[in-house]
């Protein structure tokens, strides 16, 4: 019955892990799409300028 529990512990934590670093992930992926949105718009603003 131990060996369920300790079973059932590792998967929750080792989902816990997995979940963390997929929320900071994505995170991530965002701020560098929004990086590159403002780089997009800088240089059409620049090319309509020009």
């Amino acid at each position: 019955m131990s060996d369920i529990y300790i079973y059932i512990l590792v998967v929750l934590i080792t989902a816990g892990i997995c979940s963390l670093f997929g929320v900071f992930y994505v995170s991530k992926v965002i701020s560098n799409q929004r990086r590159l949105e403002n780089e997009i718009i800088e240089t059409t603003r620049k090319a309509v300028r020009k």
